[in-house]
């Protein structure tokens, strides 16, 4: 179960995790900020139990092969990142679609790092 809470002005996720003996603990894990790019590009990565994302855990020191994206400043430049946007898929044509309003499930780590290359690699913020 994961509750939101509003905090001063940063939203937190408060959620549950197995340690190795089975036990649950609840782990507190600040939301990703946003990555903004050389050319001033920006987006939202997340990774956390409940995102879109794998694994889906809030375990510190996991490494991520797929992570959530969204609300993009601007529609992607690569067609992989493109691929994932949720709006194609209530869009007849690619060009009607607003791939600055919608959430990308599952990317891979290295199609997310492929469209940051594009806009001259991150300048602020980080990978979760």
């Amino acid at each position: 179960m994961t509750i939101g809470i509003k905090v001063s002005t940063t939203l937190i996720a408060i959620a549950c995790a197995t340690t190795k003996n089975g036990l649950r603990k609840k782990l507190v894990k600040d939301y990703n900020p946003r990555i903004v790019c050389a050319d001033g590009f920006s987006i939202s990565v997340q990774a956390r139990e409940s995102s879109y994302c794998t694994p889906r855990c809030d375990d510190p020191g996991t490494t991520y092969t797929h992570v959530e994206c969204g609300f993009p400043s601007s529609a992607p430049v690569t067609e992989e990142l493109k691929m994932y946007a949720e709006a194609l898929h209530g869009c007849e044509n690619e060009s009607d679609c607003d791939f600055t309003n919608t959430v990308y499930g599952y990317v891979p780590v290295k199609t997310v790092q492929a469209e940051f290359q594009e806009h001259g690699g991150i300048v602020q913020g980080e990978m979760p």
